[in-house]
């Protein structure tokens, strides 16, 4: 679990998530949105024995004979009806796409931001998802760990965030999808682009969904920040769980490794309609479908921190291919024997802790 002695400004980064009052209701959604692409499914023991908090956490009311249980909706979430997708409907790709800009008054409206804004360093954050709207209670938990009097932290809007309306009233097919990542990546750029213009530190944290929006940032933009932490992310994703991404479904990966299709109304996005549920799954499979060994081949790494988990259940564990080809790019792999949960918790607080320095 993590250690007390590793903080980050003077605050320990287990207090990131002890500091909130975290009901059994919010609790699921309050985790996933951080970082997890869908919602926790572990016994609610594996759950406190994960979070090592000072509350008693209610079990969420469900369980599992092989381990694994839906956590239950929040009370503020309606539970969502999947119903199939017509074949032939297809959405225009959505109209989110933004012309590049240095005006600052344009780029401040492309992220939430707390801290200092004339402090030295800058982090720019990719949450997970992928989820319809930008989430302020998993972004609290990021910054109360974090010496806001020395840094300035920005969540940054996807284009899902952006126009919610695109991606959840209609089913969208693959290429739209696509087109949406590619927009959150040039948001993302644009950012990076503003802040480090005025010489500022720019460190660059991207956890689940955002770790693949942060690699396709590195891929498409070459390594233009001054830090990087990858969390949970996957460079190159069987093409079964891809496949079924890009289809609008649902994958879990058993041990880390065998990719097994789950009916996606298990997992919950927080969209509100069917579509938009399917919609966030083509998100992922439109990176998903990408190889990054190959499209960071000519970037140097040697400022990104990759974290992975053997046992991820959400996006699996990294092969012995892509630990190599992170290792011989000079990035920093930190491996956890855990879960997609366990390598958020431990790993994320001790990465950005030395991405952000004293």
């Amino acid at each position: 679990m993590l250690d007390d002695t590793r903080v980050l400004g003077g605050v320990s980064f287990r207090s990131f998530w002890n500091h909130a009052a975290i009901g059994p209701e919010a609790l699921d959604i309050r985790i996933r949105r951080i970082g997890i692409m869908s919602t926790v499914r572990m016994r609610p023991s594996r759950l406190t024995a994960l979070v090592t908090i000072g509350l008693a956490l209610i079990a969420l009311g469900c369980s599992s004979s092989d381990e694994s249980s839906t956590a239950t909706t929040p009370a503020s979430e309606s539970t969502i009806t999947i119903t199939p997708a017509t074949p032939t409907t297809e959405a225009a790709i959505p109209s989110t796409t933004r012309s590049q800009t240095d005006d600052p008054a344009d780029v401040a409206t492309l992220y939430d931001s707390v801290g200092n804004p004339n402090g030295s360093s800058v982090l720019v954050f990719a949450q997970g998802g992928p989820a319809p709207g930008l989430d302020s209670n998993g972004f609290g938990l990021l910054t109360g760990g974090l010496d806001l009097d020395k840094v300035q932290v920005l969540n940054v809007h996807q284009a899902q965030t952006l126009d919610p309306g695109a991606f959840t009233s209609a089913d969208i097919d693959l290429e739209a999808a696509k087109a949406g990542n590619d927009e959150s990546v040039r948001i993302l750029a644009d950012v990076v682009s503003h802040f480090q213009s005025d010489g500022r530190r720019v460190v660059v944290l991207g956890i689940s969904f955002g770790a693949l929006l942060v690699q396709d940032l590195l891929a498409t933009q070459g390594n233009v920040a001054d830090e990087y932490v990858i969390v949970v992310g996957r460079l190159d994703f069987p093409e079964t769980a891809s496949t079924i991404f890009s289809d609008g479904g649902a994958v879990d990966f058993v041990n880390g490794t065998e990719v097994v299709e789950i009916p996606i109304e298990t997992l919950g996005y927080g969209t509100g309609t069917s579509e938009g549920e399917r919609n966030m799954a083509r998100l992922l499979g439109g990176l998903a479908s990408e190889n990054y060994t190959e499209l960071l081949a000519n970037v140097d790494l040697s400022n990104l921190t990759f974290v992975y988990a053997d046992a991820d259940e959400q996006v699996g564990r990294l092969t012995d291919i892509e630990t190599a080809f992170l290792e011989t790019a000079g990035a920093t792999v930190v491996s956890n024997p855990g879960g997609h949960v366990d390598a958020i918790f431990d790993q994320t607080g001790p990465a950005l802790a030395a991405a952000l320095g004293p």
